[in-house]
């Protein structure tokens, strides 16, 4: 969803500073989603009821056993698709308006 908002920025001609508070908290939270699924500081804890702490003890669906590498290659390959969308469609946005400015000045040229 995040790169859907980034394309909608891109698109609408946003001003430069909302698209790099996107990438930068769209950054944050990824890391922190990572870091918490490597190390555990009980950022997914917060979310269990007080009633469902006692199974935490039976079946964790979040303590993963190679978590520590799952973490980095997801982190990794999650920013790597981010920016590298934002990038080309920034480029292809770009490219786009001046193609369409240019017409604009054919087409009144012409007239």
């Amino acid at each position: 969803i995040f790169v859907l908002f980034a394309d909608v920025a891109l698109v609408c001609r946003l001003p430069p500073r909302v698209t790099h508070i996107l990438i930068a908290m769209v950054t944050t939270y990824l890391i922190v989603a990572a870091t918490e699924s490597a190390f555990r500081f009980g950022l997914y804890d917060w979310s269990y009821l007080p009633s469902q702490k006692d199974r935490l003890t039976y079946a964790s669906c979040t303590d993963v056993p190679c978590k520590d590498s799952f973490a980095h290659m997801m982190l990794f390959s999650q920013l790597a698709i981010f920016l590298l969308d934002f990038y080309f469609t920034r480029k292809f946005a770009y490219d786009l308006y001046a193609e369409r400015d240019s017409m604009q000045r054919v087409i009144t040229a012409a007239e």
